[in-house]
């Protein structure tokens, strides 16, 4: 599959401003321009089309100039980029994609801009200090309660909300790991943690349902049953160690910062949206 298609299947940010070719302006939504193409693209969805503008809300809050020439020419090597390495150059078959996925040419266009100015906006929120990107200062952060140590037991089978009850049962009064062997034959494939048999969960890194379970623990507590969509799940949260924290600090490091501008992101969204829709 190409990488244009992955980009427009896995949208969750931005869109330009401006309207696509000939298409119609057809409403705002928190002052910014929706035109009839990407309106169509997402069906009106004003929820989708509100993450979509959230980065370009975020730019002019903190003053990230998208009309900039520095930002084109970012734009326009991008897609220079894309046609060479990603189709070898090929125009007709990046213009097949481009048309079997239903977009004109500038809508296309403004897909790679919003996948660019994604990138770029984080990179200028963490070098003005926005978004900390000092490990040290993380690290603190993520001691202090910015990170929670968890291991968990999860279900995937057509009974897995009655298993996932037997095991909360079970791991009352028995020792939570000899729970989770006991159903291993029931965990997902492959399901290792990310430190040892554990997760060290950061917020924004995971589904929010299961780092609101994680978090919500003090240590030693277990977790209700709940689902999520890696299925059935509990969680019982452990000590996290500076030691754990040290020995894998890159990694977290760089979720934590994913998380923080995650949430700038989905905060931008939902502020659009109270603000207001209003059709043209």
């Amino acid at each position: 599959m190409k990488k244009l298609l992955c980009l427009l299947l896995a949208a969750v940010f931005a869109v330009s401003l401006a309207s696509c070719g000939d298409a119609k302006i057809v409403k705002t939504i928190g002052g910014y321009d929706v035109d009839s193409e990407l309106n169509d693209f997402y069906d009106g969805d004003d929820s989708a089309l509100s993450v979509f503008l959230a980065p370009y809300a975020l730019a002019d809050k903190y003053g990230y100039d998208t009309s900039s020439g520095d930002f084109s020419a970012l734009c326009e090597a991008e897609l220079a980029r894309m046609l060479h390495e990603d189709y070898l150059g090929d125009e007709d078959a990046l213009e097949e994609d481009i048309k079997a996925n239903g977009l004109s040419t500038a809508l296309y266009e403004k897909f790679v801009e919003r996948d660019v100015l994604t990138s770029e906006l984080y990179s200028f929120l963490k070098e003005n200090g926005t978004i900390e990107s000092d490990e040290a200062k993380i690290r603190e952060s993520l001691l202090a309660g910015g990170a929670v140590y968890v291991k968990r037991i999860v279900i995937v089978s057509d009974d897995g909300e009655e298993l996932i009850a037997e095991a909360s049962e079970k791991a009352k009064t028995a020792p939570f790991e000899s729970v989770r062997d006991s159903f291993a034959e029931y965990a997902p494939a492959g399901e290792i943690g990310n430190y040892g048999d554990g997760y060290i969960v950061v917020r924004g890194s995971y589904d929010e349902k299961y780092e609101d379970a994680c978090f919500s623990l003090g240590v030693g507590e277990i977790s209700e049953p709940f689902n999520t969509d890696a299925g059935w799940c509990i969680v019982k949260r452990y000590e996290l160690t500076e030691d754990m924290v040290d020995g894998i600090l890159p990694d977290l490091a760089a979720a934590y910062t994913d998380g923080i501008y995650t949430g700038m992101l989905s905060e931008a969204a939902a502020g659009l949206l109270e603000t207001g829709t209003r059709e043209r």
